[in-house]
């Protein structure tokens, strides 16, 4: 009986390694799917962010270099200026901020955003830090979303300065259709 007794056990054994072997195998797989694909919204609203990146950085970054805060002012109206007569003005609110997080310039709409230290926003120190794009959803004093993007301004290898582009919530989800939740999930990085 002894025997019998000890074969059952190394039934169940084999059973019970079975069935966490196939527990891993099943998690392991789950877990390794790829995560859902972009919505056409978030690509084509990715498209826009990278498109002002790369056409805005090159001419922030020369100018930051130089030393000339009055160039970047010059080159923020002379952008601005092109995409009107282009027939394709900016989407987004502009600011230009230097290496420590305080702004030298800005499309914003309030009289003088010049001097404006915003090293205190997490995402500003670490698109900083890591020199690398970074998003967050911000509220202006009203409750009003702000979804920025801040994207470093590097020449040769020397960090400059950020360009950040602020978008309404309200025009994103209206002209892109991109839900807030979507915005926070994506990556700006090239």
């Amino acid at each position: 009986m002894r025997g019998c007794h000890s074969e059952k056990m190394a039934r169940d054994a084999c059973g019970s390694f079975l069935l966490c072997s196939f527990l891993i195998l099943f998690l392991s797989l789950c877990a390794c799917q790829p995560a859902h694909p972009p919505s056409n919204a978030a690509v084509a609203f990715k498209k826009d962010v990278r498109d002002n990146i790369d056409r805005l950085s090159p001419f922030f970054a020369d100018a930051l270099d130089k030393g000339n805060k009055k160039g970047v002012e010059a080159v923020l109206m002379r952008a601005c200026t092109e995409a009107e007569r282009n027939g394709k003005p900016f989407s987004c609110g502009i600011a230009i901020l230097d290496k420590n997080g305080i702004s030298i310039t800005s499309t914003s709409p309030r009289k003088s955003s010049r001097g404006i230290d915003y090293s205190h926003y997490e995402s500003i120190t670490k698109s900083l830090r890591e020199k690398r794009v970074v998003h967050t959803r911000l509220f202006l004093q009203d409750g009003t979303k702000i979804f920025a993007i801040s994207s470093p301004l590097v020449k040769d290898g020397k960090l400059l300065g950020l360009l950040v582009l602020g978008y309404f919530s309200t025009e994103v989800q209206s002209n892109w259709g991109l839900t807030e939740a979507e915005f926070l999930e994506m990556n700006f990085n090239p």
